[in-house]
């Protein structure tokens, strides 16, 4: 037997590895929580008062928990929980034309929580922009779009 063969048999002896996939499924169970944590199955029935015509949508299926505070938006006013919201008003105090400061009054008195927005088909984007900006300067972040499915 030649040195070559001596060494090679050798190393090929002592290498001998062991795959370890502990961590490995540790971060699969992390990963298959998480997904599972984000994801809703549950389709939400709204509830629709004061004549909001919704816009329809071609989703296959709504995904929105039925546990979401209601924010029903028309083009002058709005209406979270039992409170009427002027959305015309302004302030002098603060200089931002996205800012409704009635809306975020009505807003700031409430714990942030999911929130789902049920805005008029006629309510044009501009306003509802004005809307999601004073929505997320309360601390509502977590924001969805009510729409008539199509199936």
């Amino acid at each position: 037997m030649s040195s070559m063969e001596k060494r090679g048999s050798r190393f090929r002896a002592a290498s001998t590895f062991r795959l370890q996939i502990t961590s490995m499924v540790d971060m699969f169970v992390i990963l298959l929580v998480f997904l599972l944590k984000s994801f809703s199955a549950a389709e939400a029935q709204p509830d629709l008062k004061n004549e909001t015509a919704l816009p329809s949508s071609t989703v296959v299926r709504a995904a929105v928990a039925n546990d979401r505070k209601i924010l029903e938006v028309h083009e002058n006013k709005a209406v979270f929980g039992d409170k009427n919201v002027n959305l015309l008003a302004t302030t002098k105090k603060v200089n931002d034309p996205n800012f409704l400061p009635d809306l975020y009054t009505a807003l700031s008195k409430e714990k942030p929580t999911p929130l789902l927005i049920q805005a008029d088909r006629q309510l044009n984007y501009q306003e509802l922009q004005k809307v999601l900006y004073t929505c997320a300067v309360a601390g509502f972040t977590d924001v969805s779009l009510a729409v008539l499915a199509q199936i």
